[in-house]
């Protein structure tokens, strides 16, 4: 999916100056999401990283762009590949662990990839050169 434009890759969502009509799958509100970006200082390899917010709730909902999305990927609940992504740490989570959301932020799925496999940082950056991540 490499070159997908965030447009492109949400052409399903009604959008209207570059923000999206989306509903979130944490408060259920079909409302506006706008698009911003992760800080500079990001220790999650995701810096200046787009990615769309609830403005109702507001959640974060998934990245805006194509990063971890592989066709080969499982769908998630809405029949669209899954993107692969690691945790940043929260929830509970241990950072770098691998799993399975929802592409588009659309149906809440979440998996984890390969049984909860985890990353280091240097095999976190790898993954992401290599187009994995």
């Amino acid at each position: 999916m490499a070159g997908t434009t965030v447009s492109s890759l949400f052409s399903q969502f009604e959008e209207s100056n570059g923000d999206y009509l989306m509903r979130c799958p944490k408060c259920e509100h079909k409302q506006v999401c706008s698009v911003l970006r992760c800080a500079p200082d990001n220790p999650n390899e995701n810096e200046d990283r787009p990615y769309f917010k609830c403005r109702f709730c507001p959640d974060f909902l998934t990245f805006a762009d194509d990063r971890g999305i592989n066709e080969d990927n499982p769908p998630c609940d809405c029949g669209n590949p899954c993107r692969l992504q690691i945790s940043t740490g929260g929830d509970g989570k241990p950072w770098g662990q691998l799993h399975l959301v929802c592409r588009v932020g659309a149906c809440g799925f979440y998996d984890l990839y390969e049984d909860g496999r985890m990353l280091t940082q240097k095999e976190v950056k790898k993954w992401i050169k290599d187009g994995r991540l």
